[in-house]
């Protein structure tokens, strides 16, 4: 069980193993934690996440060289999100880097997390940069929504920064970004740190779990990696052009990423459908249209709230959006592209 678990199971949440490990399916009340995200302030343990850093003179000149961002000179107390690629181009890793006064911290899916710093081990040949797995001590809390800056000063925290900006506060680091069109401020702290402030926060705010995280990635066709992506897919396929600087010199896949942005298109779409019903189907699913497979599904959801089932699936190049689909003999429409809406 994750380090976290006894601050959910106390509140009556369920446990769920995933790609990223252990981690809160719910705390009994889908509705209102679909809610909370969308409408009002909600509380999201994010610890089930990497957390790496890198230290050294080096750092930044490394990991300019390996991702797909200008890490180099992105300044200090600022974030960007970045993708690890292997040479041919494909999708190793999906982060958040963060540039701090003396480190650089990595948050990674858990996926990856182990896979990544591997990785990134084997190539540092003659640079000055030393990894750290901190997954074990620092954990990751979100509030999503308005309201956030209250919350930390009720536990004597400062304010958050502007949009795409950090600050440090002790051994606390406050981040500030946004999540499904909404303001998100993440705590990263050590877990003894974070315990207390997790129980306050559950007061105010609602505790949300995977499944209606879940809910809304789908809606709003947010990828989730090793679910809707692996190492197999390109990062145009499932629209990440937004972790991506077509500007920056070389790093590691560059010239494939760059060759397709240019000169070329994805040979497949990540793209959001709706589909007739309330049973979801399974992954894998074949996507139909005038009777020929043109894609398939990576993960879908039902919710009451919705009247339909909502899922995320690869189309074949040329495929156009719109209506005559079918997804288990049932009518499905594809609504958008991924990377349209973040």
């Amino acid at each position: 069980m994750p380090i976290t678990a006894q601050w959910h199971t106390s509140l009556g949440a369920t446990m769920i193993e995933t790609v990223d490990g252990t981690v809160v399916e719910g705390y009994g009340d889908l509705a209102a934690e679909y809610a909370s995200l969308t409408s009002a302030l909600a509380l999201v343990d994010r610890s089930h996440r990497g957390r790496l850093r890198a230290t050294e003179s080096d750092r930044l000149r490394f990991f300019h060289a390996m991702c797909t961002q200008p890490i180099a000179t992105l300044p200090v107390g600022r974030h960007v999100d970045a993708l690890f690629c292997n040479k041919k181009g494909k999708v190793l890793a999906m982060t958040r880097l963060c540039v701090l006064a003396d480190s650089l911290l990595i948050d990674v899916n858990g996926a990856s997390r182990a896979a990544l710093l591997a990785w990134l081990e084997r190539h540092i040949i003659g640079d000055w940069v030393e990894l750290a797995d901190e997954s074990e001590h620092l954990g990751c809390l979100s509030l999503i929504g308005d309201g956030a800056a209250a919350l930390l000063e009720r536990v004597g925290l400062p304010s958050p920064p502007q949009e795409g900006e950090q600050l440090t506060s002790g051994d606390a680091l406050i981040v500030s970004s946004r999540r499904f069109g909404r303001p998100s401020v993440d705590l990263v702290a050590p877990y003894d740190a974070l315990a207390p402030r997790f129980a306050d926060w559950a007061t105010t705010a609602q505790p949300v779990g995977r499944r209606a995280i879940e809910l809304l990635e789908i809606e709003r066709g947010a990828p989730r990696y090793g679910v809707d992506l692996t190492e197999e897919n390109l990062p145009q396929e499932a629209g990440l052009d937004a972790f991506i600087s077509y500007d920056k010199g070389c790093y590691v896949g560059q010239e494939t990423i760059a060759r397709l942005h240019y000169r070329g298109r994805a040979a497949r779409s990540l793209v959001a459908l709706a589909i007739d019903g309330h049973a979801e189907v399974d992954p894998d699913c074949p996507i139909h249209r005038d009777g020929e497979e043109v894609g398939r599904i990576t993960r879908s959801a039902a919710f009451s709230g919705w009247g339909e089932v909502k899922a995320l699936g690869y189309l074949k190049r040329d495929t156009e959006l719109g209506e005559g689909f079918a997804v288990d003999g049932r009518r499905a429409r594809a609504l958008f592209q991924v990377g349209e809406r973040r």
